[in-house]
């Protein structure tokens, strides 16, 4: 069985650090409507300390300080798409780095946060 895998995987997840090239239809699906899908549910997750941890085939409910961490990171991911599809689309690539890196932090923090009081015992 032959992957048919990009040979130029370093080169392509470098590309995510440069802003994207695209117009007015992924600026306004990608950057303002997905994000705020996406920020209603880690709002309202946080707000209801009730949160669903998406994983491979197995879906966990979480409540509590985990769901806070969970939607935290849920919110990571909206403000993630924000700063990608609309500053890097607009050309302020300055606010482009800089939200894409505190979103990424908010990721990963919101997860390690999540595992951290998912399985404390």
């Amino acid at each position: 069985m032959a992957w048919h895998w990009n040979d130029d995987t370093a080169l392509t997840a470098e590309n995510f650090s440069f802003a994207p090239s695209g117009g007015r239809f992924k600026l306004v699906i990608l950057g303002l409507i997905l994000p705020c899908v996406i920020l209603y549910f880690g709002i309202r997750g946080w707000i209801t300390q009730e949160a669903l941890w998406v994983g491979d085939g197995i879906d966990l409910g979480v409540s509590g300080v985990t769901a806070r961490a969970i939607s935290f990171a849920y919110s990571g991911i909206g403000m993630l798409f924000h700063f990608r599809w609309v500053w890097g689309i607009l050309g302020f690539h300055r606010t482009f780095e800089i939200g894409t890196i505190f979103s990424a932090l908010g990721i990963i923090g919101g997860i390690a946060y999540g595992f951290y009081y998912e399985l404390r015992y």
